[in-house]
């Protein structure tokens, strides 16, 4: 390996270590948003052949509250490390930590609002009564017509 491809990748730059967690929590909460967005939506819709035809139609969207918390946590993260940590250890140790929480809620997140979107009876639903949202793991919709 030559000098010059090391000199990139290790900087003289005092904390660039917490800065390089810092970038790669930044990736993980983008790339996890987009990730959960993706799989956190979806649709299903049936219809009835009763005395009056009727339809329904669920749709499923990423959560608000799941974005929120996501930002929540890098700032949570950035202020945690510029007023707790005392050493470059403690600060790589309250990202990297930061990193993991977010990708498990993220990925629960998306996982949760699936297998509820796939288990509600709605073929069998008559339209009445109640059934249990995903929240705080995804936004419904549902739409009768």
């Amino acid at each position: 390996m030559s000098q010059v491809s090391t000199e990139r990748r290790t900087s003289s730059l005092p904390g660039a270590a917490i800065v390089r967690r810092i970038r790669r929590l930044l990736i993980v909460a983008l790339a996890g948003l987009l990730l959960y967005s993706t799989f956190a939506t979806a649709s299903r819709s049936t219809c009835t052949d009763d005395v009056m035809p009727s339809c329904m139609q669920i749709d499923l969207r990423p959560s608000p509250i799941i974005v929120a918390a996501v930002v929540g946590m890098l700032l949570w993260a950035l202020t945690r490390v510029l007023h707790r940590a005392d050493d470059e250890a403690a600060a790589l140790r309250i990202l990297d930590r930061t990193a993991a929480v977010m990708a498990v809620l993220l990925a629960v997140a998306a996982v949760v609002s699936q297998v509820w979107m796939w288990s509600v009876p709605l073929e069998t639903w008559s339209g009445t009564g109640w059934f249990v949202l995903p929240f705080p793991f995804g936004a419904v919709e549902l739409t009768t017509y």
